[in-house]
């Protein structure tokens, strides 16, 4: 490892090098295995008794548990899992490797927060079924002298969200989809697109045979409505 210093003037120093070594001491094999459908239901076994595991995805971390087991609701299509089981030291034994597929045969719904189950939205009023995900970035365009095209200046910022239409039947199914307006949802289409957000939008039909809906799922920073805790 290579380190420099700067002091207050903005004066960098030499590079002075170091070298080091980390050794990591397992524990207890873990024996991870998976169940992919629409959502990824993840379990283990170990004889560990330090009841401590972070779970990745894509070798990014998406949650932690004390338990054995772990669902990830919030992607579609192909990945990979593993379990890291933190010991005391700060030392972790790593799991097994899954890879699976998960895939929506039709398009569901629910809430983020206190899931029920996934409500399927089969029947649609429009012939074909279509919906539209949208994507917007924060950006400015600024004139320089000596550039006769503008500059362009991104910023970090991001909108997007899903649109989507849904009929119903019956009164009872249409009252179990209308209680989910105002709250934050997830949607997963045929398409493979994952939306998670608030339905703040919704536009009602009333016909001889069905109720239909419009209605938009706007995305937000959801992190902070769902517990680490999982299982």
């Amino acid at each position: 490892m290579t380190v420099k210093v700067q002091n207050i003037f903005s004066l960098w120093s030499e590079p002075a090098t170091y070298t080091f070594s980390v050794s990591n001491v397992q524990g207890q094999a873990v024996e991870l295995a998976a169940a992919f459908e629409i959502d990824a239901a993840l379990s283990w076994e170990t004889e560990s008794t330090d009841a401590q595991f972070l779970i990745y995805r894509d070798d990014q971390k998406i949650g932690s548990t004390g338990q054995l087991v772990f669902t990830d609701r919030f992607v579609l299509g192909q990945h990979s899992y593993y379990v890291l089981n933190v010991l005391p030291g700060g030392y972790y034994t790593k799991s097994n490797v899954v890879t699976g597929t998960m895939k929506a045969c039709t398009t569901v719904i629910d809430t983020l927060q206190d899931p029920s189950g996934w409500m399927e939205l089969r029947l649609t009023a429009n012939d074909p079924d279509e919906q539209i995900i949208s994507y917007q970035r924060t950006a400015s365009l600024r004139h320089f002298t000596g550039s006769v095209y503008p500059v362009l200046e991104l910023a970090k910022y991001e909108d997007g969200s899903g649109t989507y239409d849904v009929a119903f039947p019956d009164l009872p199914s249409a009252q179990a989809f209308e209680a989910l307006k105002g709250k934050v949802v997830i949607i997963k289409s045929r398409g493979g697109n994952v939306v998670i957000g608030a339905l703040l939008q919704l536009q009602k039909r009333v016909g001889d045979f069905f109720i239909a809906y419009d209605f938009t799922v706007q995305r937000i920073a959801w992190e902070d409505f769902v517990d680490d805790q999982n299982g």
